[in-house]
């Protein structure tokens, strides 16, 4: 599922992170943009593994606790790509 931070597009930014938190916090099915972390049942525990997983998989170091700020799927995506473009 590794995305090169090149190529990463915003649909596949998206689909990346989407994938990791159906993973992480063991969902039936994928999340949708609007799904908030926390009432899909994240805690500070799921959220340190996402964002570990995100740099793992799109080879982005995002600050800690970013997804406190970006609690939805969208907001998150977003997040991943402006700070991918300022590492550019």
């Amino acid at each position: 599922m590794e995305c090169s931070r090149e190529s990463a597009s915003k649909n596949e930014i998206s689909n990346v992170v989407a994938s990791l938190w159906q993973e992480v916090l063991q969902l039936g099915q994928q999340p949708r943009p609007a799904d908030n972390f926390f009432a899909l049942g994240g805690d500070s525990m799921t959220m340190t593994m996402v964002e570990f997983r995100i740099k793992e998989e799109l080879s982005v170091e995002l600050p800690s606790g970013a997804i406190l700020r970006a609690q939805t799927l969208q907001e998150l995506a977003e997040h991943v790509e402006r700070v991918m473009g300022e590492a550019e």
